[in-house]
């Protein structure tokens, strides 16, 4: 089973549609890469993302022993947080409201070394089990009553 890290960050101030902007095509790609790209991001968005990915980064090099150079990111997703609904006063007694939207910000990611390993292991199994195949003789079917009987009836026409 590979190992796959997790960090998040919730309830961000920032809406969910501007964030995903800065994480598009994040999907296996090289969390050190990443980082370097958004960190030269303009985007304000970047940042809280950068700090996510540090943050999951230090937990797979701290408390699972993974190199930081083997990490991909496996899974990066913004979701839709609370929504915060504050008043703006209109003349003649009115008001509108305005949506403040938060964001929940997660990141996984995966060690490229143990998912390399898995594939050969896998691709082992597959071997055995085609060895296994052709090893194996093709057993006759045991004829059962009804079986004999039509065969009689055929025969008898």
């Amino acid at each position: 089973m590979s190992n796959i890290v997790k960090a998040t960050l919730k309830n961000v101030r920032m809406s969910p549609l501007k964030m995903r902007v800065v994480t598009d095509g994040a999907h296996k790609r090289s969390a050190v890469e990443l980082r370097d790209e958004l960190a030269r991001s303009q985007k304000k968005a970047s940042r809280y993302v950068v700090k996510v990915l540090l943050s999951a980064i230090a937990n797979a090099v701290n408390n699972h022993g993974m190199k930081e150079a083997d990490l991909v990111v496996d899974s990066l997703q913004v979701t839709e947080g609370p929504r915060r609904k504050m008043a703006s006063y209109r003349a003649r007694g009115r008001m509108n409201i305005n949506l403040t939207r938060y964001s929940h910000i997660m990141v996984q990611l995966a060690d490229t070394s143990v998912i390399e390993g898995e594939k050969e292991v896998a691709e082992k199994k597959e071997d055995i089990k085609a060895e296994e195949k052709k090893e194996k003789k093709p057993t006759k079917k045991k004829e059962t009553k009804t079986e004999s009987k039509k065969d009689s009836n055929k025969e008898d026409r």
